[in-house]
């Protein structure tokens, strides 16, 4: 954007406010179930979210992406870390102390897919706009979605429909609007 000289047009950013919108949408019946303490946290994630795509973007342009995601993995792993032994203690009160073997396997899985989903990203943002890229990850909250429901069983609401269909309007006009900007 202005700071990190993205060039970022205004259909792009309304386009991608509409998608917010379907994400509130989205988010509106449980808003009232659960309580709003989870809505910071994912907030804050979202925000941490769109400054290290930004700052792939830029990094992009200098470095190859095996050595980005390799330091982005050890800096993560030691932030991590940190973060572990402060919120769940070590030794036997340790939240890792009781892991069942499958446990352990779940988690070896989700950090191999999340290395191969950052390795994928350092390689989007190195080859294309950040406008383009950042609102795919919509596309995220419509996989979570189908998960929930095929796999685990989750309720289906006419409202969260209706936030789906703006998320997946918005990913679409954002990428119409990117290649139509290129040619």
């Amino acid at each position: 954007m202005f700071f990190f000289r993205e060039d970022t047009k205004l259909d792009v950013i309304v386009t991608a406010l509409f998608g917010f919108v379907g994400v509130i949408i989205v988010l509106g019946p449980s808003i009232f179930k659960f309580g709003n303490a989870y809505l910071l946290f994912a907030l804050f994630s979202a925000m941490t979210l769109a400054i290290y795509l930004i700052l792939t973007k830029k990094m992009g342009e200098k470095y190859p992406p095996n050595q980005m995601l390799f330091v982005d993995s050890i800096i993560g792993v030691c932030l991590i870390s940190v973060c572990v032994i402060v919120f769940t203690g070590v030794g036997a009160n340790s939240a890792f102390h009781n892991l069942a073997m499958q446990d352990w396997l779940y988690l070896l899985a989700a950090g191999l897919i999340g290395s191969c989903s950052a390795l994928l990203v350092i390689a989007a943002m190195k080859r294309a706009p950040a406008s383009l890229i950042a609102p795919l990850g919509y596309i995220e909250i419509l996989s979570t979605f189908a998960i929930g429901v095929l796999i685990f069983n989750e309720d289906i609401y006419a409202l969260s429909i209706i936030g789906y269909l703006f998320i997946l309007a918005s990913s679409w006009r954002c990428g119409w609007s990117a290649s139509k900007s290129e040619t």
